[in-house]
């Protein structure tokens, strides 16, 4: 699709180079403000950690140099902030592109009303049946393959398959299912995971002993959005959660977790400011962005193996590489995505 330039408009709004910050001690940004503007995007995002704000700065830096590219850059204090920051960015006259690195519930509907703005978005299926939005997501079967891997590492001290939370009872085929137990494959486990959902952990009055959940082992992958009623009933079980979501949301989960897909917020930045430069930037999509780490280890003194963490830099790196092909640990085969 395309959209009108607002040149007038965007000069009026952005006569001074400003970068927005809440927070506290947030990076600042000096003479990075392009002799000739051509392009505006906002960044709405909570950081993950001062050296992902430290690599934002760095690119600002290069955009505004390079393709005279202004940008605002909103951290947030609370994910909960970000549908009132998203409908104040977006409606800044002149603004080209909202980068949204956190979750909105209004999403759809400021996109909607602010049909000319583009809007690149962290997680999946943000973009459906939206005109001027696309999601950006990391590798789907690299990140569910580690899942199974980190899975396993995480159950070293059970000799029981660990489970994996789904919605609905996955088949034996099913291509997400088959990436996580090739993750448990290449591990060295030969067992396979347990799968639990909603109505086996919280069964009805009149369910049978067959449709009722136990879980499994000492690690639980959330292959699918865990209700927080779930959560509230297996809390004391201790489990371990490798979530494979990159929701920033204050779930109820959220210190139980010990790992989780990367944030990919100065991918997303990078890539979707080259295309918007280039003309190239199309709505309706969902992309995979090609990153160096999928996942982080949120609490890496829970797992048994104290270099799990370099051991998962390395296998990155191999998956980066092709040194490594998780379809080598396929059970059968799957359509890769």
């Amino acid at each position: 699709m395309k959209f009108p330039r607002r040149f007038a408009a965007l000069a009026a709004a952005i006569a001074a180079f400003v970068v927005l910050t809440t927070g506290c001690h947030q990076p600042t940004f000096d003479q990075l403000q392009p002799a000739k503007l051509k392009w505006s995007v906002s960044v709405i995002a909570v950081a993950e950690s001062d050296e992902q704000k430290n690599s934002i700065q760095e690119l600002v830096g290069k955009l505004a140099g390079e393709h005279a590219m202004a940008t605002n850059v909103t951290w947030l204090d609370k994910p909960a902030d970000a549908a009132a920051t998203l409908e104040q960015v977006a409606s800044t006259p002149g603004v080209d592109l909202v980068l949204l690195g956190a979750d909105a519930d209004n999403l759809q509907t400021v996109a909607q009303k602010h049909p000319n703005v583009r809007f690149g978005v962290l997680g999946e299926g943000s973009a459906a049946g939206l005109a001027n939005v696309r999601a950006l997501t990391t590798d789907h079967k690299r990140k569910l393959f580690l899942a199974g891997f980190l899975g396993a590492e995480a159950n070293k001290e059970s000799s029981a398959p660990f489970s994996v939370y789904v919605d609905k009872t996955r088949s034996a085929s099913d291509d997400d299912w088959q990436w996580v137990l090739a993750g448990v494959r290449f591990a060295g486990r030969k067992d396979t995971p347990v799968q639990v959902t909603t109505s086996g952990l919280l069964p009805t009055t009149g369910s049978t002993t067959t449709e009722r959940a136990t879980l499994s082992g000492r690690a639980l992958v959330l292959l699918d959005e865990m209700p927080d009623e779930v959560w509230a009933k297996i809390r004391d079980r201790g489990m371990k959660l490798i979530r494979t979501d990159q929701s920033t949301k204050g779930l109820a989960v959220q210190s139980n977790h010990v790992a989780q897909p990367s944030n990919l917020l100065v991918e997303a930045f990078d890539e979707e400011s080259r295309l918007l430069h280039d003309g190239k930037w199309t709505a309706g999509q969902q992309v995979e962005l090609a990153a160096k780490h999928i996942y982080r280890l949120t609490q890496p003194g829970l797992f048994l193996d104290k270099s799990l963490a370099t051991r998962l830099e390395l296998i990155e790196d191999q998956l980066t590489t092709g040194a490594l092909k998780p379809e080598t640990y396929l059970a059968g085969q799957v359509n890769a995505r």
